[in-house]
Parts: C-alpha cells; sequence; structure tokens
C-alpha cells in the first residue's frame, strides 16, 4: 500500500511536467504567421524540374507577397515530359496595370543540363536563369521578355 501511494505521487508529478511541455511544443511548431523580409533584401527563388504545379504556385505566392507593391508574377500553361518541367508561361502585372501581360511560354533550358531554374526580381525587371549561361529578362516596358545568352 505505501508504494502504491507513492507511485501515483510520482506519475502525477511526471504528468505535470510532461502536458505542459507538450503543450508548448506543438503551439511552437504551428505557427501560420509568414515572416516580412527587409525591404532591403532581394528575395529570389529556385525551382527544380522535378517541382510539382503546387509547389512552384507556393514559390510565385511567396515572391508575390515579397514584391506586392512592385510586380505580381504568374506561372500558367505548366507541362510536364517524363515527371520533368518542360514548359510554361510567366506573366507579370506591374501596380499601374489593370491585367496580368504575358512575356513569354519558356521550354525548360535546365532539363537539359539538370541545373535549377532561378527566378528574381531587380531593378524593375524579372529575371529568369534557366541555366549557367541562358537568362531572361521581362521588363515593364517591354511587352516581350529579351533572351540573353552569356558567355563563361
Amino acid at each position: 500500500m505505501i508504494n502504491q501511494h507513492t507511485f501515483a505521487r510520482l506519475r502525477s508529478l511526471k504528468l505535470s511536467f510532461l502536458l505542459p511541455l507538450l503543450s508548448i511544443m506543438f503551439y511552437s511548431c504551428n505557427v501560420d504567421e509568414i515572416e516580412t523580409m527587409e525591404q532591403s533584401s532581394q528575395y529570389s527563388f529556385y525551382f527544380e524540374n522535378d517541382i510539382s504545379k503546387k509547389e512552384l504556385q507556393n514559390r510565385v505566392k511567396l515572391f508575390n507577397q515579397f514584391y506586392r507593391d512592385s510586380v505580381i508574377i504568374k506561372i500558367s500553361e505548366i507541362s510536364y515530359l517524363n515527371g520533368q518541367l518542360d514548359s510554361y508561361t510567366i506573366s507579370r502585372k506591374f501596380p499601374d496595370e489593370t491585367n496580368f501581360k504575358i512575356g513569354a511560354t519558356l521550354e525548360n533550358q535546365a532539363y537539359k543540363d539538370k541545373r535549377p531554374n532561378l527566378l528574381s526580381f531587380k531593378n524593375q525587371k524579372i529575371i529568369l536563369r534557366t541555366s549557367s549561361n541562358f537568362r531572361f529578362e521581362l521588363s515593364k516596358d517591354l511587352n516581350a521578355g529579351i533572351y540573353k545568352t552569356e558567355d563563361k
């Protein structure tokens, strides 16, 4: 009888420490807020050849949240070939515009050399690097983008 009473107290003492600890841990892992980035920093994102449509749209959404006062982009008409990103259309809308303007439909150059795509925004241009020497720039002033190849 004496031993059983001690074990019950010890068990209740353990639970009194364990339950608050677990609740703090669950609360800290379940935060729905998105951290705001400093305006001085530049937000870019990579996307690999095997990225899903949903994940690509999530990255575009984060990009748009960061640059919402400067530009909004949309990636649509996404197609895959053998499970790899094959082509997509990139559109943009600047604050003074009412509709999205289609920049270009791009075939995935990175598919050939297995490098990820990098999308960034700098100097009022959307810049998309699709391989080590291929660059696509989309500015507000032009209806179409500019393709550039860069020598190493």
